[in-house]
């Protein structure tokens, strides 16, 4: 009886091979099937989209709320606008000057998400300016590649960024110290432009009717904080190469500027034509008057806390500003 079972068993052995085998590739396949589909599906939804829009971004351990969170898109351009935070999604505005490229999340410093994302919308970035004491005391780094560092004049505070990173971000006191592009390059034509920067205004420091300067090139554009006596609104004048010029500014009354670091974005595009304020990238000001091209070298003599005037003198941090 027993030699009958044993050879029962051995005969049946290469049947229980064969059903193991065709089970394990099966559950292989699964498994890779289930990878696969894993690849395929992108954490960002959509996967491509345009400035100023929504996107929700899917992944863990974010935390419930943003407290000490950050989204950056391209790898160093600050999402302004965070919708919604948990712990598993965020929802953000895509930022006014990002650019195709890694969107990465962090917590506590710590790298929680990254992923690719598409930004729709064309351009170069050509002045990309972070402020780090690890880089100069005298020249504020531009991070876009190009070189096109400014110059500090006059003395600045180097102060905390609004993360708490020492030596991120430049204090001015209102007394003329600013920072200068002088990276002579070559005049070009522009049908867009965007200008945009991290600030915190020092408001106790307006008078009324008094300016601060955030952006200015001489004949060509200027971006203002203006002290109205109903509040302080943010003033965009371009003039174009028929030497017309076009402006928009903020209703202090509707639009109220922030307290704290807020992004004070301006953009110009002759194709709309269109000119445009954005603060945290919510539109707070538009003008659709006619408006041409225009032709600047963007890298040079493009003053940021001043004018070349010696007037209207920022005052308050700056932590980063950008020319698209």
């Amino acid at each position: 009886m027993t030699r009958i079972f044993k050879k029962t068993i051995a005969g049946q052995l290469p049947m229980y091979f064969i059903i193991w085998v065709c089970l394990a590739i099966f559950l292989v396949s699964c498994g890779s099937d289930e990878r696969d589909d894993q690849l395929d599906t992108n954490p960002i939804s959509p996967s491509s989209s345009h400035w100023g829009e929504v996107i929700s971004i899917a992944g863990h351990d974010f935390g419930d709320e943003q407290e000490s969170g950050i989204v950056l898109f391209g790898g160093d351009v600050i999402a302004s606008r965070v919708i919604s935070w948990s712990d598993t999604e965020i929802r953000c505005i895509v930022p006014f000057g990002s650019t195709t490229g890694p969107v990465t999340v962090f917590v506590n410093n710590v790298l929680k998400f990254s992923a690719n994302f598409v930004v729709e919308d064309g351009g170069e970035m050509i002045v990309h300016l972070k402020p780090s004491l690890n880089f100069s005391s005298q020249l504020i780094e531009d991070i876009s590649g190009n070189q096109n560092h400014a110059i500090v004049e006059g003395s600045v505070e180097w102060v905390s960024d609004q993360f708490g990173n020492l030596g991120k971000a430049i204090c001015l006191q209102g007394d003329g110290a600013h920072a200068v592009l002088r990276n002579e390059g070559s005049l070009k034509r522009f049908a867009r432009l965007l200008l945009s920067a991290n600030i915190d205004l020092n408001e106790s420091r307006f008078v009324e009717h008094n300016s601060m300067t955030i952006f200015h090139k001489d004949s060509c554009f200027s971006l203002e904080a203006i002290s109205t006596g109903q509040g302080v609104e943010l003033v965009l004048s371009v003039r174009d190469k028929d030497r017309v010029w076009s402006l928009a500014y903020s209703n202090p009354q509707t639009d109220p500027l922030p307290n704290g670091f807020f992004k004070a974005t301006a953009i110009f595009d002759s194709s709309k034509p269109l000119l445009s304020i954005y603060v945290d990238d919510e539109l707070v000001a538009s003008n659709s008057n006619y408006i041409g091209e225009i032709i600047a070298d963007v890298t040079d003599q493009v003053y940021i806390g001043t004018n070349p005037h010696e007037q209207d003198h920022f005052s308050g941090i700056i932590e980063e500003a950008f020319i698209f």
